[in-house]
Order: structure tokens, then sequence, then C-alpha cells
């Protein structure tokens, strides 16, 4: 009889008063969700704040389509619709309200358009003690427990003692006795709003490791088992109850209460709450949609894998960008972010690393794009420069042609400052820049579903010239774009550009085995978090401040510490002239898919050598 270890007793519960927390500091369920729930419902926040999202639902590039989608690999979700039924739901607390809003939107399954609770909430996080990892042996998929721990967590249940690396490496039968594939996928399946393909949400559940551990991603635990409240609700039980069978061939049952932290400190239920109802300000959202920050570090020394030589050539001071050697032959470039990036240093950096590889004989290429969430879209369209430099245009993209866009862009002519709906800030088909309205109104009408909508023209983000790096061409047939299907954005129109203009062949690695899964996800295109639309708004006289203005087009701002971000403009394939359906619904599967071994489940650079087996020659 396996034994069953109750580990809730041996927790430091905090018995303070309510919403008393220290930055930093572990506390129990109970005490973080007693303090969330502490706060009473207000009708007065449901009606102002469904009222701003229904307004800027005509901002929406996909409002139409996401209500009726072309199949039923897609799940419909009517926005307007769900807001109706959430102002018809009894809500207890101002929580339970946030949470159910911010369901709504994970339902759409776009990083792109969500819904973020109030800063109250969204400063928590909730941890397991352990990141969880999957991999085929011997045909069967396994989750198992992974040899990395946040050095936090570690170091709390040192402090009551017990020691996680004892769990290193062990299998996981069963959680809450569900068999351990079927528990996380259902999680991914039902929690997850990060990409729109089930095996890529079961990707992101787990841990996806970034080279060396020396980049972006070196903390990424996997959302099953890190929950920040800003991307995944909260645990709706106090515990997880895991069958694991370790190592030695032992099986025991072991109970884990989730613990939580905050990043800032509330020194009761006023602060807490003030927190909450504030005024919504600026939240540091990184535009990179994993929300990891880059780890820079000293370049590792060169280490050996299945027998196959990876050597570091050079890697980026400032960038999530290294490149490196992989036997005879090939290179990797792994690019963890186009966020936030020191152009001149990115792109310095690849002129060090591609020219070593040529003048030695590299002429393979593996672009690694895993945990790539996206960033500055310039950036990626200057690297399909970098790359192509003779090639063909990126993806045509349009946004909707509203009531509210027409009138923004008759604004936008007499307004210096540049906005989402300036002329010069797009290029038509043909490379033609727009110096007055024509490119928004009268608009195009697209049928999407059982909808009628109206869009702008076709157009091109106007990034001006091309890099001052151009690359000596390489043979397409010896590229090969390599992700975790978690390749969004930027990422994404990065990819897709290169897969569909380029013919450059995609592998992912992971999911479930013999399942078609995407390369890319939420190609969007361009995302506007709230705080930066009522700005622009503002700049276009729409005085989004003034709460009395009940008949305005313009969306009034937030009246609590939320925020929102939705996608205003969507990108088509090479075919937009035909096609009515953009990208974001459109299911590109990777040319090749590659199950995780257990050796590459914990370090994503034993894929490497494993990945240059996939070139033609």
């Amino acid at each position: 009889m396996p034994l069953l270890f109750l580990l809730l007793s041996f927790f430091s519960i905090v018995n303070s008063q309510t919403c008393e927390i220290s930055a930093g500091a572990f506390y129990g369920y109970a005490d973080v969700i007693n303090c969330f729930r502490s706060v009473p419902f207000s009708e007065t926040v449901r009606s102002m704040t469904l009222n701003t999202l229904e307004k800027s639902l005509v901002l929406y590039a996909f409002a139409d389509i996401a209500a009726d989608p072309p199949n039923a690999r897609y799940d419909p979700v009517n926005l307007l619709e769900e807001m109706d039924h959430l102002n018809q739901t009894n809500f207890k607390t101002d929580f339970d309200f946030h949470v159910a809003v911010k369901s709504v939107y994970l339902r759409l399954h776009d990083p792109h358009t969500n819904y973020f609770t109030p800063l109250c909430y969204g400063t928590f996080a909730f941890y397991q003690p352990f990141a969880l990892i999957s991999y085929v042996e011997s045909g069967t998929q396994v989750i198992a427990i992974s040899d990395y721990f946040d050095p936090v967590v570690k170091a709390y249940y040192s402090d009551i003692n017990i020691n996680l690396d004892d769990f290193a490496g062990a299998k996981i039968v069963t959680i809450d006795d569900i068999p351990a594939v079927s528990a996380v996928y259902n999680f991914a399946y039902n929690y997850l709003g990060t990409s729109k393909d089930p095996q890529t949400r079961f990707n992101l559940a787990v841990r996806i490791p970034s080279p060396f551990q020396a980049f972006s991603g070196r903390g990424n635990l996997g959302w099953f088992s890190f929950r920040t409240v800003d991307t995944v609700p909260p645990p709706t039980v106090p515990t997880v109850t895991y069958q694991i069978q370790f190592p030695n061939g032992t099986t025991s049952f072991w109970k884990f209460q989730w613990i939580a932290k905050s990043s800032r400190s509330y020194r009761g239920f006023n602060d807490f709450s003030t927190t909450c109802w504030a005024p919504s300000v600026p939240r540091e959202v990184d535009d990179n949609l994993l929300q990891l920050e880059p780890d820079h570090v000293t370049p590792p020394e060169p280490v050996f894998v299945e027998n196959s030589q990876i050597i570091p050539i050079v890697n980026s001071t400032t960038s999530s960008l290294g490149i490196y050697q992989v036997g005879s032959r090939t290179m990797v470039m792994y690019v963890g972010t186009f966020s936030k990036l020191n152009e001149t240093d990115f792109f310095g950096t690849l002129d060090q690393g591609i020219d070593y590889g040529l003048e030695n004989g590299l002429d393979r290429l593996i672009i690694d794009l895993s945990l790539n969430g996206g960033g500055h879209i310039c950036t990626g369209m200057n690297l399909i420069n970098y790359l192509f430099p003779t090639g063909p245009s990126w993806n045509p993209s349009d946004m909707p042609s509203s009531p509210l866009a027409q009138n923004l862009t008759r604004i936008a002519m007499t307004v210096s400052e540049q906005t989402e709906w300036t002329p010069s800030r797009w290029t038509g088909q043909n490379g033609e820049y727009f110096d007055d309205i024509s490119w928004m109104i009268p608009g195009v009408t697209r049928q999407r579903g059982r909808f009628q909508r109206n869009f702008s023209q076709l157009i091109h983000l106007n990034c001006g010239g091309a890099t001052e790096h151009p690359m000596r061409q390489l043979n397409p047939s010896q590229i090969l774009i390599l992700t975790h299907g978690f390749c969004g954005s930027t990422c994404a129109m990065f990819a897709n550009h290169l897969h569909q203009f380029e013919n450059v062949k995609t592998l992912v690695v992971g999911g479930t085995p013999n399942v078609p899964q995407g390369y890319s996800s939420f190609p969007g295109s361009e995302v506007l978090n709230s705080p930066e639309i009522f700005d622009q708004l503002d700049t276009l006289y729409q005085e989004t401040w003034d709460m009395t203005c009940v008949d305005c087009l313009a969306p009034r701002r937030l009246i609590t510490s939320a925020y929102f971000r939705i996608c205003i403009r969507e990108i088509f394939g090479p075919d937009a002239s035909q096609s009515q359906t953009p990208l974001e619904y459109t299911f590109l599967p990777a040319d090749y898919k590659m199950d995780n071994t257990l050796v590459t489940a914990q370090s994503i650079e034993e894929v490497w050598p494993i990945a240059a087996t996939y070139f033609s020659d």
C-alpha cells in the first residue's frame, strides 16, 4: 500500500490579519484566496468594465470570425453574448467577477486578446514544488519531474526539511487520481489561453528549458506548476495529490498544498483593496508574450551532446541570441525573443556568427525559436530582410474599419503625432505610401461565416529601410525552423514568412505523439494594451477620462487597475486577395514532428543534433 504523505502540517501558514502580505514571502492557499475574496462585488465596477470592453470590440480584428470560426478546430466565442451573460451573472466578490471575465477571454486562445485582473490580484503567483516534463519512452508518453527547481521554492521546502532533489527524474503516475498525461492535457486544454493548438498548450503546461539554461526561459516552470494570476486562473482547490514512481522503483502518494507569493507588499485589507480600485495605470508588460525576461550570462563552455560537439560561436551581450556549431555542417541560431532588443548588437552578433559559419563550411542553419513569444515586429521584418534580402514582401494585413476607426482616421490626418490610424504608418500592397484616408475609408467588406464586416485595404507596416547588415543568402532548403509550437506574434510572422514565401521547412518538438501540431501560434498580427489604446484615443481627442460621455463611440478608461489587450490588426497568408481567413484561424502544421526523450525534455540543446538529421542531404 503506497504511503500517503500529508504535507499540509509542514507549511508555515501566517495567521495574520486579512491581506497582510510581505513581498516575496510564501503564504498558504487559504490565506491568499481569503484575501482575494475579501473585496466585495461592485455593480458599478461590473457595469463600467463591461461597457469599456464592449465598446473596445470594434477595434478587435477577430470579433466576427471568433464568433463563427471556419471549422471545428476553433471553439466559437461570441464576446458580445459573453458580456451579456456576465451582466446577468450573480457574483459574490470582486475577484470572482474579474476571473470570470478573464476566463471568457482565455477561451479565445489568443495572448494578443486578453483581460488581466486588477493589480491587487495580478501580483500573485501560485506554486507547486516542482516543474513537470513530458517525454516518450518505449512508445508511451510519460510525465516526470524536472531536474530544475525554482531556487526560492527549493529553499522554502528545504526549510521544512524536504529535499526536492530527491524528486528529480521521478515519474508521475497520477495527478488527483487521473492519469498524469490526461491531467496535464485537461489542464492545458481548459485553462491555458496561450495558443489555439492544444498540442502547444500541452507543451506550455510542462517545462521547456532554454539552451544551457542560459537565456530567457531558464526559470520557466510550466504553467501547470507555476500559475501567475495575470496569465492563468488561480487553482480552485488547495492541494494536488501525486502518485510518484521514484527511480529506485518505489511508489508513493504525495499531497502538496499550493503556496503563493506576491511581488509587492500589502499592509492589510485597505491597502490591498485600494490597489484593486485605483485608476488604471500602465503596468510592466513585456511584448514577448511569455513574459520571461532574458538572463544575460557568460556564454557557456563547449559541451558534448550524443557524440556531437556543440560549440558556442558567439552570444549577444544584450539579447536572447546565440549562435552555435553542431557537427561539421550545421549552425544553430537561437532567438529567444524579439522584445526589447538592441538591434545594433543583435545584428552585429549575427554578422559575427554567420560569417564564422560560412567561412568554416557550415552551410546549414537551424533557427531555434523555442519560447519566443514575439516582440517588436520591425525587428522580425529586419531579420527576414537579413536572411533573404532579395525575397518577396511579407504577408499583407488589415484593420477593422468601424465608424470609430473611420472617425479616428479622419482626425489622425490633422494630428502630427503618429497613431495606429495615421496613414503614413502604412504602405499598400505594392509599397505605395498612404497620405490620405483611402487606406481606411470607405473600407473593404469581408464575409466571415454568417458575419459581414468592414476592414481597411490590405496594408503593410512601414518599418523604414532594410537592415544595414545584408547577409549572403543561404539556400532555403538548408534552413530549418525549430519550435515547440509557441512561436507567437512577431515570431509567428517571421516563421510563417520563411515557411510560406521561402519554403523553409519546420520542425516542432513535444506535444502528443502522432498528432499534427502547428509550428507557430497567435500570428495576430498587432496588439495594443489598453493604456496604449486610451493614450492613442486621447491623442485623437477622444477624452477617455470623461466618464460622463455615455454615448461616445470610443471606450472609456477602466476604473480599476485591470487592463486588457486587443489584436487590432490581422495578417493573412500570401493569397490574401482570394482568402477571407486570417492566419490566426489557419492551421499551419509543421513539416516534421519530434517526440521528446528524457534527455531532450531536460535540455533543449540536446534537440539540435537530432534536428540536424532532418536536412535532406
